[in-house]
């Protein structure tokens, strides 16, 4: 056999193998999505009796809405509850939408422009109704603007199916505060609990439906490392008392704080006198994150007088839950970090728990 026959044969082989992969598939993603149209017509048929069951029985009982870095919007009411099916050309989401409202509006003070300037921003691009904004002066002539927000804000809950099919992509918009929640969940575990537990949710009687929560095998890996820092402290008192208490009498002269950062079973320690700590995928960051949605120099933690802030320069933000607050997002922002908690570079904390970042501020006197 010639050269070229060998290479055609080579090429047309090659086309057959691609042209079989993509016929395969092709099969997978057309039986993935032969199942999620029943469990989205299920989606579809629950809320309906969910929100007709809602509008029969009529407004619920009013209530407070937070708005961060403002305050709370009193005397809500939530109600008027529909549910439609998009414009999908394979599987049409499922959408439920109501609101809160009132025929009162409410006012915030904001003592800076370009910080109220940046919130009105933030409250437009979430659908909230702005009613005025005035600059006003103090008596002694600072300046300041006073914003009111009319009493309507509409929430939503998208179900989406994924570009693949593969998975759920849920967004609840204004529920809990202006902005998005977003949740990839398993086809699987969408059944009638599922369902139940989150009409608990929309009804705020509930607070822990898809509530970020930290992996068996993170909280295994956690508990495994408390164990061996318990038997390391048992180890180091039997090498003798002197060595032991000159280590505690150190401890109690060094006033300086110190964050630990734990990243897949390895432990990071940034004193404050310690230079900018940066995470990210670069090879010179200080904590290497492999994954795509993580830029290369993702965020920067340093000490600012005595406090430790991370600062966010990524493209897709940084995902902070702490362990006794909700998770927050920040975007090309700074913020101080308090107590212990996760991390999470560019995914919230239930949607990418292998890169989850443990950090914990330790006291004078504690730590290493």
């Amino acid at each position: 056999m010639s050269l070229l026959d060998e290479l055609k044969k080579q090429a047309e082989e090659k086309q057959r193998l691609t042209a079989e992969q993509a016929r395969k598939a092709e099969q997978q993603e057309t039986g993935k999505l032969e199942s999620l149209v029943p469990l989205f017509d299920e989606i579809e048929s629950w809320l309906k009796t969910f929100t007709d069951s809602l509008n029969e029985i009529g407004e619920s009982e009013p209530l407070d809405y937070e708005i961060p870095k403002l305050g709370m919007m009193p005397g809500l009411v939530q109600g008027g509850y529909s549910v439609v099916r998009g414009q999908h050309e394979m599987l049409p989401p499922v959408h439920l939408m109501f609101s809160l409202y009132s025929d009162q509006s409410t006012s915030f003070e904001i003592d800076n422009e370009t910080r109220a300037e940046h919130i009105i921003q933030e409250l437009k691009s979430a659908g909230l109704a702005i009613h005025s904004v005035r600059k006003m002066k103090k008596p002694d002539g600072k300046s300041y603007v006073v914003l009111t927000l009319q009493g309507n804000i509409p929430i939503r809950v998208d179900f989406l199916p994924d570009d693949k099919f593969e998975s759920i992509q849920l967004r609840i918009r204004n529920f809990e505060y202006p902005g998005v929640l977003i949740h990839h969940v398993n086809p699987e575990q969408i059944d009638g609990e599922f369902l139940d537990s989150m009409g608990h949710y929309l009804l705020r009687e509930s607070k822990g439906f898809l509530r970020n929560s930290v992996s068996l095998e993170i909280r295994q890996q956690l508990r495994e490392k408390l164990e061996q820092e318990a038997r390391e402290r048992e180890a180091s008192s039997k090498k003798g008392v002197g060595k032991s208490l000159r280590k505690r009498i150190k401890k109690l002269f060094d006033r300086s704080p110190r964050l630990q950062l734990t990243y897949q079973g390895k432990d990071f320690t940034i004193e404050a006198t310690s230079s900018p700590f940066i995470v990210g995928r670069a090879k010179d960051c200080q904590i290497k994150v492999m994954a795509k949605h993580v830029s290369r120099h993702h965020f920067m933690i340093k000490n600012q007088g005595g406090n430790f802030v991370l600062e966010d320069m990524s493209r897709n933000g940084t995902f902070i839950k702490p362990y006794d607050g909700r998770e927050v997002l920040i975007k090309q922002e700074r913020l101080g970090l308090r107590g212990k908690g996760f991390l999470c570079p560019g995914a919230p904390a239930s949607e990418d728990q292998e890169h989850l970042i443990h950090y914990e501020i330790m006291g004078p006197g504690e730590g290493q």
